[in-house]
Order: C-alpha cells, then structure tokens, then sequence
C-alpha cells in the first residue's frame, strides 16, 4: 500500500491523497502505514504524531523512530522507514 501512496502522491493534490488515505486508514488498519508515510511526506508531523502517540508501544517503530529523529533536528528520508 505504501507504494501506491508514493505513486499517488506524484498524481494528486496533497488534499486529495490525504483525504483518501484518512478514508483508507479508517476503513482498513492494514493502510496505516501508508497514511503516516504520505503524513511524514507532506510534513503533517503533528497528524501523525497524534496517530502514533494513541498507537500501542509495539505500533509503528520505524515511524516512531523516524519522529524521534525529527524531533531531534535530524533530516531523513521517509521512505528509508518503509518496508
């Protein structure tokens, strides 16, 4: 799934492809990490944040790392986190 939001994401407005993927992410709970990839992408930190400080210890470690890292001022490539 997150493939497809890195394709989408070249083809929709940031709007549209949030919205869609919100849709998607309250549907199914098997798109929650493309939701926070496109929400780390479009720089939505604080979206995401609320999603992975209400997520379970064991939830979303790559992204969880990755806005440990961000908080902490360095840069990384969202994609690096994604499988």
């Amino acid at each position: 799934m997150s493939e497809a939001a890195k394709i989408l994401q070249k083809k929709l407005t940031p709007d549209g492809i949030v919205a869609l993927f919100e849709k998607l992410y309250n549907a199914r709970a098997d798109t929650s990490d493309a939701f926070l990839y496109l929400l780390f992408e479009l720089q939505m930190i604080d979206r995401a944040r609320e999603i992975l400080e209400n997520s379970d210890e064991e939830d979303f470690k790559e992204f969880k790392l990755l806005l440990f890292l961000r908080d902490h001022g360095k840069k990384c490539d969202t994609s690096f986190f994604v499988r």
